[in-house]
């Protein structure tokens, strides 16, 4: 199920700032990533698990 962030904004990936198919790395300081950017700087930490993020943005009206 996806954490879903009461925001306006859009949210963006902490490295590239790409906006699709954004995760949350439930093992690190709760930083968003896509997963490009969390598969190159997570290779190493095979127990850090994530979940898909969206926010009010993301969502249609």
């Amino acid at each position: 199920m996806p954490i879903q962030y009461d925001s306006d904004e859009e949210l963006q990936c902490a490295i590239c700032d790409g906006t699709k198919n954004l995760v949350q790395c439930i093992g690190c300081t709760g930083d968003i990533y896509c997963p490009a950017c969390f598969e190159e700087y997570h290779d190493a930490m095979e127990k850090h698990k994530t979940v898909p993020v969206r926010s009010n943005k993301s969502i249609p009206d």
